[in-house]
């Protein structure tokens, strides 16, 4: 298996192990161990990535495997965020909403690389989802780091900075769905329904 693939199989363990910091246990060690996981997952999908196209280890598995990982790891923290009980904010700081809407964007362009394939086409990565990548890992960092410093300073606004962040990414997200979408029209109009 190569470096590559073995980075990528790591993050997928990244997600269950935010969840017992942040969630689970919650103490201020906790969360600075979850804020650094958080930090590793950014990094081993940057190297993995690194290693697969830089070394040519690039394989079938891990084009599968990397969007896979993306996910479950992304999807574990906007749950995590929906279930924290944020100190200063809305009482609903993270809604279920704004993660479903992600979902339903990254199912959607699941199901557009799914009619592509049967058509033998492969739907590149578009500039918007690696900016919605970006985005994403950056709103998690600030939610988490807001959170440490609530602990340190009460009336530090976590909750209304989870809420602005996740706004955000959702906006962006679904627009990215819009990209896809609108970038690939061809391959859903030559589709037999």
């Amino acid at each position: 298996m190569t470096i590559s693939n073995k980075l990528t199989l790591l993050r997928l363990c990244f997600g269950p192990l935010f969840w017992l910091f942040f969630l689970a246990i919650g103490s201020i060690w906790a969360l600075f161990i979850a804020f650094a996981i958080i930090v590793a997952t950014e990094v081993s999908d940057l190297l993995d990535g690194y290693f697969a196209r830089k070394r040519g280890e690039g394989t079938d598995f891990g084009k599968l495997l990397d969007p896979f990982a993306d996910s479950v790891s992304r999807y574990s923290y906007f749950l995590c965020f929906t279930g924290y009980d944020f100190v200063n904010g809305p009482s609903d700081a993270v809604p279920i909403i704004l993660v479903l809407l992600i979902f339903y964007r990254d199912a959607t362009v699941s199901f557009l690389r799914s009619i592509a394939a049967g058509q033998s086409i492969i739907v590149a990565a578009r500039k918007s989802g690696k900016i919605k990548a970006i985005i994403q890992a950056i709103a998690n960092h600030i939610i988490v780091a807001s959170v440490i410093l609530q602990k340190f300073f009460p009336t530090f606004p976590d909750g209304y900075i989870a809420f602005v962040m996740m706004v955000i990414v959702t906006l962006y997200t679904v627009w990215s769905a819009y990209d896809y979408v609108s970038g690939n029209i061809d391959v859903i109009r030559r589709t037999n329904m």
